[in-house]
């Protein structure tokens, strides 16, 4: 029995994923950074309007 490391469709799956948790990091961060609860940060982050703004402006 052989187990794959990873198969060709996977690899975006994979980016998704790496990107939620650099996400998360960054989250994390800056949440202890500022002595601000965790989910209040992860609550402020999902409550934030991203539609029609440049990366920039959301990192504001």
């Amino acid at each position: 029995m052989s187990h794959p490391n990873h198969t060709i469709a996977s690899q975006t799956e994979n980016g998704k994923a790496g990107l939620a948790v650099r996400i998360a990091k960054g989250l994390v961060k800056k949440a202890t950074k500022s002595n601000m609860d965790l989910w209040k940060a992860i609550l402020d982050w999902r409550n934030t309007p991203t539609e029609g703004m440049d990366r920039v402006q959301r990192d504001i």
